[in-house]
């Protein structure tokens, strides 16, 4: 359940400091110095605090730059605000990851950063460091070059206006201006400006870069200005690779880069995330120009004329005199398809766990319920391509590890599932995974699961708790089903009871399953089986190394060691390579 509060005038000051991310576009106490306020928002288990600001024309704007918020919150934000304050007539956003009909799609760069210097540099072309080498070299040559560091406690007054002056002077149209009492306030102990980079030339002050970096090790390019007079030298680049190198020194492991289309961003080889920026519009006038974008718009995006019609949009490169039809909106945020309480999708990139914002146009998802986690153990931008997850349910516990997909259902239904894909080399395809009523299935690693028509149905009873172990090194064939149920039961007619509970499926490693086999409820295939094809297997077997075959499946031969393809099996026999042709177990 989610609480929202407008926090009071005695404490919105305190509560200012606690705003993640802590930059200048959500630390509206600094912005637009008294004149904000701060909402409260209180989860079951946490609380988040927002800054926003209402100016005369009834315009309220919110703290929301890269702040992460479901998509519900963020709705009934709107509506909070909307019922307690009657003057706003719009909301103001930047660069918010949630969707809204009213906004724009605007980039986020972030920059991972690489363990040494080494690795840094070699993203770039061998011409695009000669270049920069050659310009720091001239800077040099002709001037007196300093390169300087300030931590939070050597930022000084003078410092913050020198950076002023010198952003006034590059940019007329600078994102924010700040009055002196502002300037006061960001060299106040709870500011996030935390290290400062620059450059002095000739014993002056020509190039700033501010960061902040926050308690959790987030680093956040603040901005970055220098004196134009240095444009030739590229004097706004220095310094800032300047400040990423140190970064580098210093063991962070990324920086978030901001907004724009800069040629510096593109070429650090940052990731780009997709963000959302406008106004929300309530009045009628701009509800109908909405619908009418929606009909036909056409606007300009870098190097693209962008057209939308009837809500499809299209991209035309305007560089080149042919002209390339294309969809543009590649990617498509998660949270309009998560409907629930604290749902997390999450991948795992340099060690630390980081929320999924997109999904590819090519993949499907959707949650309905609490609870659910989905963690891919690998680095992925987006959902992944190919698969197609549903969960309808509660509680509910999925693990991928390093995998790909092709045409690939995971239908997740009711509550308390788990399900866990180890590391797979091959692509998973064609594959139908159902999971109910708290049951669990374990993938082990390097399993061949691309053959099409598979389908894996594990479902329990609440009361006990039933699985499914496929193990290592498994081939499972086309068209092969296996289950821990038969779908329907069979009802005792005295007592109105099934006769038919759903019983574990254990099938262990480096087992081959032929085409068109059926695996039901209660079966235990021991390592190095194979099973022929077209048969049923519908009770445990003890042995190792067997060869089952019919309906129901019998033992035809023991002792038997299964491996390569009859061509591969030939051709490093005669490569002397025989005990290795057969795949040991693992």
């Amino acid at each position: 359940m989610i609480r929202i509060s407008v926090v009071s005038q005695e404490e919105k000051y305190e509560k200012a400091k606690l705003v993640e991310p802590n930059i200048i576009y959500t630390r509206f106490d600094i912005k637009y110095s008294g004149d904000f306020d701060v909402l409260k928002i209180e989860y079951d288990n946490k609380e988040q605090y927002i800054t926003f600001h209402i100016n005369r024309q009834g315009v309220c704007y919110i703290g929301t730059y890269m702040l992460p918020m479901e998509q519900v919150t963020f709705d009934e934000v709107i509506k909070f605000l909307r019922k307690k304050y009657r003057k706003i007539t719009s909301f103001h956003i930047t660069q918010a990851m949630i969707k809204h009909s009213q906004l724009d799609n605007k980039v986020c760069w972030v920059l991972d950063l690489p363990d040494t210097e080494e690795e840094y540099w070699a993203k770039f072309s061998s011409k695009t460091r000669s270049e920069r080498k050659r310009k720091l070299r001239k800077l040099k040559e002709d001037y007196d070059v300093e390169f300087v560091y300030y931590k939070k406690e050597d930022i000084t007054k003078d410092l913050i206006h020198r950076f002023f002056e010198l952003k006034v002077n590059s940019r007329k149209d600078i994102d924010y201006q700040i009055d002196d009492q502002g300037q006061e306030l960001m060299l106040s102990n709870f500011y996030n400006i935390t290290d400062v980079y620059a450059i002095k030339i000739n014993g002056k002050i020509e190039a700033i870069y501010l960061l902040s970096i926050t308690s959790n090790k987030c680093v956040y390019g603040e901005n970055i200005t220098y004196n134009t007079d240095f444009s030739k030298y590229g004097l706004g680049l220095i310094v800032y690779y300047y400040g990423i190198t140190q970064l580098i020194k210093r063991r962070f492991k990324y920086i978030y880069l901001g907004g724009g289309h800069y040629d510096y961003k593109k070429d650090s080889k940052a990731d780009v995330y997709d963000t959302m920026s406008g106004n929300i519009y309530f009045t009628n006038f701009f509800l109908l120009s909405t619908y009418l974008k929606f009909i036909f718009e056409c606007k300009n995006v870098q190097n693209y004329k962008v057209i939308t019609i009837l809500g499809i949009k299209f991209k035309f490169n305007r560089n080149k005199r042919r002209t390339i039809k294309i969809p543009i909106l590649e990617k498509i945020l998660l949270y309009d398809k998560i409907k629930g309480y604290n749902n997390k999708i999450q991948t795992k990139i340099n060690g630390k766990w980081h929320n999924l914002k997109t999904k590819s146009s090519k993949s499907k998802f959707s949650i309905n319920g609490d609870n659910n986690i989905v963690k891919f153990h690998f680095k992925t931008k987006s959902f992944p391509k190919g698969l197609d997850l549903t969960i309808n349910g509660s509680n509910n516990i999925i693990d991928i590890y390093k995998a790909s997909f092709k045409d690939t259902y995971i239908q997740v239904y009711r509550d308390k599932n788990r399900l866990e894909i180890k590391e797979q080399d091959e692509l998973i395809a064609g594959a139908h995974i159902i999971l109910g009523y708290g049951g669990s299935m374990f993938i082990g690693r390097n399993c061949e699961l691309n053959n099409g028509g598979l389908e894996l149905t594990v479902a329990g009873d609440y009361i006990k708790k039933h699985k499914m172990v496929i193990g290592n090194d498994t081939h499972i064939a086309k068209d092969t089903i296996i289950r821990t149920s038969y779908g329907q039961s069979l009802i005792d007619p005295v007592t109105m009871l099934p006769t038919d509970p759903p019983e574990d499926v254990i099938i262990g490693n480096h087992v081959w399953i032929m085409s068109r086999c059926i695996i039901l409820k209660g079966s235990h295939i021991p390592n190095g089986c194979a099973i022929a094809a077209n048969s049923l297997v519908n009770k445990k077997f003890e042995e190792e190394n067997l060869l089952l075959c019919g309906t129901p499946a019998k033992i035809m031969k023991r002792n038997i060691r299964w491996g390569a393809p009859y061509g591969r099996y030939m051709e490093e026999l005669k490569n002397n390579t025989k005990q290795e042709i057969a795949y040991d177990r693992k």
